[in-house]
């Protein structure tokens, strides 16, 4: 049974069995933020199906949620299965941004989500390369 909780700062221990989801945040001088976050793929559940169902999600929790894309990307730098989804919201200020994520689908099982969130479409364009960066360089442990 999985009850303990191992992080860099510590231990936390449940009475329950428990499920980890690990999140990194990778921030750059000019303030752009890149979030690494892992998730398993349920059982029955196609990874296509998965990301359909988080973008369902998230156009119900963001304000004026805007649809722009979803691809399946095949190209030879990228995981396998890895897809391109992009919508625009109003964050709590008013302020509309741009959420880029390319969710990778590497062993059939765990979801890996590479996610920046940009504040106009032209910082998108300019800075999404570093997140195609993350998604292209990730290097998989030999565990997985």
């Amino acid at each position: 049974m999985n009850n303990r909780l191992i992080c860099l700062e510590g231990t936390l221990d449940f009475e329950e069995e428990i499920r980890t989801q690990s999140i990194n945040i990778v921030s750059f001088r000019q303030g752009q933020q890149i979030t690494i976050n892992r998730d398993q793929l349920p059982a029955g559940r196609s990874f296509a199906q998965q990301m359909s169902l988080q973008l369902d999600n998230a156009q119900k929790i963001f304000n004026q949620f805007s649809f722009v894309k979803m691809d399946e990307m095949n190209e030879g730098d990228l995981f396998a299965d890895t897809i391109q989804v992009i919508f625009t919201f109003i964050t709590g200020n008013g302020q509309k941004v741009w959420q880029v994520t390319f969710a990778a689908c590497p062993g059939g099982k765990e979801i890996i989500n590479f996610t920046s969130v940009y504040p106009d479409e032209e910082s998108m364009k300019n800075e999404v390369w570093r997140l195609r960066h993350c998604v292209t360089h990730f290097v998989l442990s030999a565990e997985k």
